[in-house]
């Protein structure tokens, strides 16, 4: 607990005890100082797939980003 409010000096002892529940301090416990940022093509290498031999974009979720311009 000690550890938990020195590293979160912006919650006091008795939110820490009575407000808080176990998941939200598990959650506070993660540390994303250390993310690592893709460049642009990086992230444009990691998003484009093949469609029909040409390279379509994908959104976060991987789902292919459709073209509905496309003249049929």
């Amino acid at each position: 607990m000690i550890d938990f409010l020195r590293a979160n000096p912006f919650i006091t002892r008795e939110e820490y005890l009575w407000e808080w529940t176990v998941p939200q301090v598990k959650l506070a416990n993660y540390d994303y100082s250390h993310s690592i940022y893709l460049s642009e093509e990086q992230e444009l290498k990691r998003k484009a797939i093949k469609c029909d031999g040409q390279d379509v974009l994908k959104n976060d979720l991987g789902i292919p980003i459709l073209n509905n311009n496309k003249k049929i």
